[in-house]
Order: structure tokens, then sequence, then C-alpha cells
């Protein structure tokens, strides 16, 4: 099926483009894994082969090599404070922060479990002071552990907030405790000279940290891929059919049910939450505003738009089965079942989303500030719901694949 998707989207994506090594079993005994929807063994074993192999394992490898760099750089930013090093630095957090965003859309196993430790929601409640007050602690305290901070003070948005916000340096944050309101009195007296220390001191413990996390979850990815395709020999050689179609049925269902972060998180969280359109969001006590700045994920960097188009390229490369439309996805079981332009016109959806996307001249703060840019906004929100609805009703309705509980009946 000849791909519609333009060109100039495609590099976005940074991720390996990787011929699909099929499989060579010769069988074609079919999977009815539904009432009325069949595969063979062979064609859902090489769908679910490529998108481990091609996709994912490839986003992890690059998550790696990625938070390598921003080491490497933040270290470099730290060790000689010019501007250039600066921007080199913020340059290499965007690649880390989309490394992470792809695999957000592919949360399987040790990706699911391990993600807070690369990139926390501070949706509703969004101080900033526990990573400040952390990074004060980190020069002062004399038994500071690292180790033993929580997640949310040493991801991606700890690192964000110190590498985007340099002028001025000080507390940001309104202290609620006496122990934070001395760090922030304290801090702020300090020459510009040694906030930048304080908070290079800081940040390199963070880099490194996300490297390590990184570094841990490409080790055992491996052993979790050999899981889910059953590539240890002596398993592999004694697993009957109906034990192969068991464990392929839940493979193919763990990775649908991980697609729908577009639902729970992008649509109802990151655009609802800045328009207002959710209660749950930090500022929906507040009359006097119509969006809420705080809840504007990667506002610092001014990237969340670029957030929302990972995710949505993600999702468009797991379905085809790669960012080229070569490999084999979820759109190779609607055109086993002749359903082809059922996934034409969903990829039609998402591609339709990202251009919205494109179409927006400034960062999301500034463009919701107008009403004429909230609207924008809201626009994007719709095409993004026809995405998620057509992901509930095509993949459930169609293909009969189980969608989390979450999805079911949300049709805001």
């Amino acid at each position: 099926m000849q791909r519609i998707f333009s060109k100039t989207l495609l590099p976005v994506l940074c991720l390996s483009s990787l011929l699909i090594t099929g499989c060579n079993n010769s069988s074609n005994t079919k999977v009815i894994y539904s009432e009325n929807r069949i595969a063979t063994i062979e064609s859902l074993e090489n769908m679910l082969t490529n998108t481990i192999d091609n996709f994912v394992t490839p986003a992890v490898n690059n998550l790696q090599n990625n938070t390598t760099l921003l080491k490497n750089a933040v270290n470099e930013y730290c060790n000689n404070t010019t501007d250039d090093n600066l921007a080199h630095a913020q340059t290499a957090w965007k690649s880390a922060m989309d490394s992470v965003q792809t695999l957000e859309v592919i949360q399987i196993n040790s990706i699911k479990s391990n993600r807070a430790s690369f990139h926390n929601y501070y949706y509703g409640n969004t101080t900033t002071c526990p990573i400040e007050n952390a990074m004060y602690e980190s020069n002062t305290a004399d038994n500071f552990n690292f180790n033993s901070k929580a997640e949310n003070v040493k991801d991606l948005r700890s690192l964000e907030y110190f590498l985007f916000q340099t002028t001025p340096r000080t507390f940001q944050c309104i202290p609620t405790n006496e122990t934070v309101n001395n760090a922030k009195t304290t801090f702020n007296a300090l020459s510009e000279n040694d906030k930048q220390s304080y908070q290079c001191n800081y940040i390199q413990l963070v880099a490194e940290e996300l490297n390590n996390q990184a570094n841990l979850l490409e080790d055992s990815w491996p052993n979790q891929v050999d899981t889910l395709l059953n590539r240890n020999t002596n398993n592999s050689q004694s697993e009957t059919n109906s034990e192969k179609e068991t464990r392929q049925l839940d493979v193919l269902n763990e990775i649908f049910q991980a697609l729908f972060y577009v639902e729970d998180t992008v649509k109802d969280i990151k655009l609802a939450y800045p328009l207002k359109e959710k209660y749950e969001n930090s500022c929906h006590e507040n009359t006097d505003v119509n969006y809420c700045v705080q809840d504007i994920e990667s506002k610092y960097a001014q990237y969340s738009l670029q957030n929302i188009k990972t995710n949505l390229l993600a999702l468009h490369s797991v379905v085809t089965g790669d960012h080229k439309g070569e490999g084999e996805g979820f759109e190779e079981l609607f055109e086993e079942n002749n359903l082809a332009n059922n996934s034409y016109l969903f990829l039609k959806e998402i591609e339709n989303t990202i251009q919205l996307i494109d179409q927006v001249q400034n960062n999301l703060e500034t463009t919701l500030s107008t009403n004429e840019g909230k609207e924008e906004i809201s626009n994007i929100r719709v095409a993004l719901d026809n995405v998620t609805t057509a992901l509930l009703n095509e993949f459930t309705t169609l293909l009969n694949l189980t969608a989390p509980a979450t999805a079911a009946g949300d049709g805001d």
C-alpha cells in the first residue's frame, strides 16, 4: 500500500530504518483472534518482530545514545559556561526528550516500569520547589544522598528547568515551609558565579543519572525481547502453535494498549489541561485566566508541541511498521482482512493532526495567550480526538483487539 505521509515529516523521527528479517517459518496456520478476524502465525510473528526489532529496540538504543550526548554536553557547558556550550546542551536535551517521547507511545515491559526515571508529569502540582531545593541541598548538605531523591527531581524536566531558566538565576518557587524558604533566601543572595556553580553541580548529577538509567534499560532490553518473541532456543523449539498464538496475542494487545497514551496523556492532559478543558488542571479555580500555563509540558524549553508531534510520529510508525512505511505493523492486519481503507483513513487522521501542529507559528504558551491561538490549539485537540476515537473503534471493533479499561466509553 502506497504511503501518503509527507516526506517532510519523516526526518523528525530520528530512528534508524532497518530492514525486517522475516521469519522463514513455512507454516500458514491461521490464528483466529476474533470471531471473524484471522491472520497467519507467520504474519503475526513478522508484525511483532518488525515492531520490536525495527522500532522499539532502535528507540531504546537511541535513548541511550542521546542521554550519553546530553551528559557530555552538560559537562562541557559546566566546564566552560559559554553561550555556545549552553546552546549545545539545550539541543542535546531536546534530542534526549525526543527519544523519551518516542518511547512514551510504546510503553511495554521495562519501558513502562522505568519511564518515571526519565520524565515525570507535574500537571495539577507544578511547583518547582522540590527541584530547586534538591539543587540547593546537593551543594550545602553534608549528608546529601542523590540516589535517595525522588525521581521527579532528577528527570529531564529537572534538567530542563536549569538549562532553559538561566536568567535570572533565582529560586522561582513559593516556599511552603521554613527549610525551603531559608534555602531560597540564601541562594538568591549568592553571586551569579556561585549560583551558576550550584546549578551546574546539580545538573551534572542529573545528566549522569539519566544516562545511567538509559544504560540499564538498554542492557536489560535484549532479554525482554527474547521473552516477547520467544527467542530462547529451548523454549522456541518446544512452543506449540497454541502457545505461540497465546503469546502473540498477549504481546499484540500489550502494544495496542500502550498506544492509548495518545488519548489519556496527549489528548486529555498535554492539551486538555492547558486549555482548561479538564477539571484537574492546576488553575481550574482561577476564573480570571482562560488557559493554564503551569500545565504546559516542557514549557521552559518551549518544546511542548514538538513533544506531541513526536508522539504522533511514533504512533504512525507503529501502525505502518516503520517510519518509511516499508515494514509490517498493525496496517498489515487490516490489509490481511481486506480492511486496507480503514488503516489508510486512520493514518490520514494522524497526518492531519501533525499538519495542524506544523501550522502553529509560536510555542504553546504564546499561542494560548490569544483567543485565536487557543482556538487553534483546541482544533488540534479535536483532530486528536478523531485519532483516538478511530484507535478505539477501528482497532477494537474491526480487529477485535482489547482496549485498556480507561479508554472504554471516553468521548470527550
